[in-house]
């Protein structure tokens, strides 16, 4: 949480310098960074949606950070528990 204050207060120091330098440019630099931030989401975020708490201990023993590397391992230990045959029965679907 200080984290965020002491960078919410950098750029709020900052940002109206760079305005000044680079004009409406900055608004397209944000643009640019907030669009790349999709890529880490997507590779390290595990979708943890309509799964049960029982579950995310399994799907978060996994020791790769990616995504789908993590729900391969969890595909792979639920079967190897017994708990089902089928992926459909693992992820359910809203």
């Amino acid at each position: 949480m200080v984290s965020f204050a002491v960078w919410g207060a950098v750029i709020n120091e900052v940002i109206p310098y760079v305005i000044s330098a680079v004009g409406w440019w900055v608004f397209i630099i944000f643009a640019a960074l907030n669009f790349i931030q999709i890529i880490p989401v997507y590779l390290f975020y595990v979708e943890t949606a309509n799964r049960h708490l029982e579950d995310l201990d399994i799907l978060f023993a996994s020791d790769s950070p990616f995504a789908w590397k993590a729900e391969q391992e969890f595909f792979e230990k639920k079967r190897a528990l017994g708990f089902t045959s089928n992926v459909s029965d693992v992820v359910h679907s809203a």
